[in-house]
């Protein structure tokens, strides 16, 4: 019996050179090490807040996460920073619900698979409510069929896109203060 990798799967192989970039990002990298500055931090708990203030609506409670991402932003001593991309990004996902599964896909696989090791590197240095995940196994489950979608490949780029707007303009707000 042969076992499918992820890695195998359509969204997966269709993104992969953006899913690598937001990895590669100055402020993705950051966070995969676990050093990420606290006002980085802060400001990527906001835009993800906006987009799951976008997506959570229609999910799976084990997989809804704008409460505990609520509760991480005011445990911040630093309040996120407006983020214009995060803004569209949001106004988008509420308009076109392909687009909220694409970021389902994107977002809670990263807090499903990276997001446990960024967890594991910050060691509680920053608020992390939300990398706090029920039963991992049962949520990659409810994660799974999205992930073989076909038909989603140009949504998850576009989030993936966004992502790395977003993550840009965390940096700019850093040269304009």
């Amino acid at each position: 019996m042969t076992v499918k990798s992820y890695h195998s799967e359509p969204l997966y192989a269709g993104t992969k050179d953006l899913h690598h970039a937001c990895e590669e990002h100055t402020v993705g990298a950051a966070m995969s090490r676990g050093d990420i500055c606290e006002q980085w931090w802060a400001d990527w708990l906001g835009a993800l807040y906006l987009i799951h203030s976008a997506i959570d609506y229609e999910l799976d409670d084990r997989v809804k996460r704008v409460d505990e991402l609520q509760d991480d932003i005011s445990n911040m001593r630093l309040m996120p920073r407006p983020n214009h991309a995060a803004m569209r990004l949001n106004r988008d996902l509420v308009k076109n619900k392909r687009l909220r599964e694409a970021a389902f896909y994107v977002i809670t696989g990263a807090h499903l698979m990276g997001g446990q090791v960024m967890r594991v590197t910050m060691k509680g240095r920053l608020p992390d409510k939300h990398l706090h995940l029920g039963d991992r196994k049962e949520l990659i489950e409810v994660w799974a069929p999205v992930r073989k979608r076909d038909d989603l490949v140009l949504e998850a780029r576009s989030i993936f896109s966004a992502l790395l707007d977003i993550m840009d303009e965390i940096l700019q707000r850093d040269k304009e203060s």
